[in-house]
């Protein structure tokens, strides 16, 4: 049965949707990448959540339940390197988190304060003027 206009979404009803959401949420708990899910397009999935986030509201919790226990994984794959458990690249590792956590692993920016003030009074002067605000 053809889905009714505007409930499509790359030939999925939301009755069809809601189980892939289900199937999704798991596939990124495992720690996993949205674009290796195989049962269908992710940009499907955040489409029809987007369109319709009302009535697909919980299998929306459940998908950033699951964002959330993707980077649990992966960041318990990092402590198993660093404590020895298991062996890997920790630059790959690092490299690995950057990519797939930008917000929370991105490089400290070092900002430079060391600006040249030209013009500016001596600290003598700064304290003359303090003293005599008229005499300028």
């Amino acid at each position: 049965m053809p889905a009714a206009p505007g409930n499509n979404y790359a030939g999925y009803t939301l009755e069809e949707i809601k189980p892939l959401c289900k199937l999704f949420a798991q596939h990124i708990a495992e720690g996993l990448s949205d674009t290796c899910f195989v049962e269908c397009d992710y940009r499907t999935i955040y489409s029809a959540i987007e369109k319709h986030g009302d009535d697909l509201q919980s299998e929306k919790s459940e998908i950033e339940k699951a964002k959330r226990r993707r980077q649990v994984f992966w960041e318990r794959e990092g402590l198993k390197l660093t404590t020895g458990e298991s062996e890997g690249n920790a630059t790959a590792w690092i490299f690995n988190m950057k990519n797939r956590f930008p917000e929370e692993w991105k490089d400290k920016k070092e900002v430079d304060n060391s600006h040249e003030f030209k013009n500016a009074p001596s600290y003598e002067q700064f304290l003359k003027d303090l003293k005599e605000p008229d005499a300028k």
